[in-house]
């Protein structure tokens, strides 16, 4: 489920669209009592959730995020997150900027359709960290 409070827009990422995440109430702590947008949206392997606050999506509109996201040809959080930014601040935005940017990975969905890959990536590490705390 996502809870939506107020003021900017929010966005997944999918392989083929984009999702907008919109709220139609006051951005929390503004008013005592408020009723938040909730909405149901399954998230998959790959799929990237943006947050940015509205001094972002201000400068640029949300087709302008739209169209970023669609340029950056990008699965790197961090290089999405950052032409977001650029792209917000050589638009002159006038309020503060901040983005957040999540690429969700399915760990179990490679664990149970490669138990190989996922031992031979992983159990060293958490095998090597078991015997530290048990010898500590």
């Amino acid at each position: 489920d996502v809870i939506k409070m107020g003021a900017a827009s929010g966005f997944i990422l999918r392989k083929s669209a984009v999702e907008v995440l919109r709220a139609d109430t006051p951005p929390l702590g503004i008013v005592d009592k408020i009723t938040p947008t909730t909405a149901r949206h399954q998230l998959y392997d790959g799929d990237m959730l943006v947050l940015a606050t509205d001094g972002v999506v201000d400068a640029l509109g949300e087709n302008g995020v739209v169209d970023v996201v669609d340029e950056a040809h990008t699965t790197n959080p961090q290089t999405l997150a950052d032409k977001l930014l650029l792209g917000a601040l050589s638009r002159g935005a006038e309020d503060d900027c901040t983005v957040l940017v999540l690429r969700i990975l399915a760990i179990w969905t490679k664990f149970k359709n490669n138990r190989n890959y996922f031992w031979k990536n992983f159990s060293a590490f958490y095998l090597a960290k078991i015997l530290i705390l048990l010898f500590l």
